[in-house]
């Protein structure tokens, strides 16, 4: 009996002390106005390069977890925050510290999350992402341009996870449109120049794009590794893995592959790669 009552008290203070802990997040996290930071607003796919286009890219309702919080990045962290509280569900994958690993550690380092008792959910599908471990080093990959494909003229870009697995067997990252099959040429190109398509990352293991594009198109890939600190592979792999399946509109011009996987590049150096407030 006293075992119980002992239980049951301990129950009673981390039910107390869990709605503190929130709140006093969200207090510190409005006085710091973290709602309104560069990075948080990359981190949920704002265009940051136009003053007046205040909206996030991503078309995807399930990326959001505050109603608004594709115009309105403070609802969107506040409601985060919370989140990040929530009892574990049946699939833990579900719960947001697995949706969302990235805007976990980005809040870790600006408000110490981890300090606050809370769910500690087994992220499977995101550790078999990344292989469980953090990359060794992230590649940039440019693919040569392909005659025979207008639209691959200028070549392709994509991201490469190197792990200690086999090159063959590394994560690589591509950004591209999602095209109908039997597409006809005309629909093809009018739709990809004026945003007719729907567009989303999406990865595989390096073979298979060194099958597709050099074995089969001949082409060259070059590779070219970023000089990133721990953290910022660490960052950088957990927002990609939040941006896998997530939907955007494609734009052959601007929004397109080079657009994607610079943006995701951004999020942990301190240039921008994107000229600001151009309309290309």
């Amino acid at each position: 009996m006293k075992r119980y009552i002992f239980f049951c008290f301990l129950f009673s203070i981390s039910v107390i002390a869990e709605p503190s802990a929130i709140k006093k997040l969200v207090k510190t996290a409005d006085n710091k106005k973290l709602g309104y930071e560069l990075k948080w607003k990359q981190l949920l796919g704002y265009n940051t390069d136009s003053i007046l286009f205040n909206k996030s890219y991503v078309k995807s309702a399930k990326f959001f977890l505050a109603k608004d919080g594709r115009t309105n990045p403070v609802a969107e962290l506040n409601k985060t925050i919370h989140a990040y509280f929530a009892p574990l569900p049946k699939d833990q994958n579900d719960h947001p510290q697995c949706r969302f690993p990235a805007r976990y550690i980005w809040l870790e380092k600006q408000l110490g999350i981890a300090s606050y008792p809370h769910p500690k959910p087994n992220c499977k599908s995101y550790n078999e992402f990344r292989n469980n471990e953090i990359s060794e080093s992230i590649s940039l990959l440019y693919v040569g341009g392909y005659f025979s494909n207008p639209s691959s003229f200028y070549g392709h870009l994509l991201l490469k996870f190197n792990e200690s697995t086999p090159l063959y067997l590394n994560t690589t990252v591509n950004y591209g449109a999602i095209v109908p099959p039997n597409e006809s040429p005309v629909m093809y190109i009018t739709k990809g120049i004026m945003g007719g398509y729907d567009s989303t990352y999406s990865d595989q293991r390096f073979y298979r794009y060194n099958h597709n594009y050099v074995e089969d198109d001949l082409r060259d890939i070059w590779e070219y590794k970023l000089n990133l600190t721990s953290y910022q592979r660490e960052l950088l792999t957990a927002h990609t893995w939040e941006m896998l399946g997530e939907f955007y509109t494609y734009y052959f011009f601007r929004d397109n592959c080079a657009y994607r996987i610079a943006k995701l590049v951004e999020l942990v150096i301190e240039d921008a790669i994107i000229p600001k407030y151009t309309p290309w």
